[in-house]
């Protein structure tokens, strides 16, 4: 399949299972909470090729911040998917090895190393820096390390694909600047829980 088939496919699996989703994830919010654990990872195989998972990364009082997305293996090997601010995010195996050995300092499995990378998330803005040709730009992600997620964004399939993983001191002058500018921006919506991105979120869209 294509990104833009995988795209297509898991926003229609979302919305189609929107509500049952959600009670999952509450039911599995509260056993967090009881235990006291910050993050959980719920898989569901789907298919030979497919791993449903949702990533549980923030819970509190004021909600729960999770993530929901698959695993597959593509023509470049394990990739992962999920709904995001641009419709669908994909985060290649190279993101998830980069990040492993540039901020953890370790060598560990692909989806160990997305497990890490979730139990740190927080929601900020991406920003598109350059048109590589039409409709297609580079794309910068901040991350809470200080680091940065580095790909492209497709406006013509509204897909987010991110590469590979810059640390904090491997950051050039220009990726430096671009995130004090948004500094004010994405600290604010690091203050806000799932429920309140995603009113936002919808409200920009409409």
């Amino acid at each position: 399949m294509t990104r833009k088939e995988v795209a297509m496919h898991l926003l229609a699996e979302v919305r189609d299972n929107k509500k049952r989703i959600a009670v999952k994830a509450g039911i599995v919010a509260k056993k967090m909470l009881k235990a006291g654990k910050k993050i959980h990872m719920y898989q569901q195989r789907v298919g030979s090729n497919t791993l449903f998972t949702i990533y549980i990364y923030g819970i509190d009082d004021r909600g729960i911040d999770y993530a929901i997305g698959c695993w597959f293996n593509s023509d470049k090997g394990l990739c992962w998917a999920s709904v995001g601010q641009y419709d669908v995010l994909f985060y290649s195996a190279h993101f998830f090895k980069r990040y492993a050995e540039r901020y953890l300092k370790k060598s560990m499995s692909i989806q160990e190393a997305a497990r890490a990378f979730y139990s740190k998330f927080q929601v900020s803005m991406a920003r598109n820096t350059e048109e590589i040709v039409k409709g297609i730009y580079k794309v910068q992600f901040p991350l809470p390390d200080g680091g940065l997620a580095l790909g492209f964004n497709d406006r013509v399939s509204n897909i987010v694909v991110y590469n590979t993983y810059v640390s904090k001191d491997q950051l050039g002058t220009q990726q430096i600047n671009n995130i004090e500018d948004d500094k004010e921006l994405n600290e604010a919506l690091r203050n806000l829980n799932h429920s309140e991105y995603k009113l936002i979120y919808e409200s920009m869209k409409s």
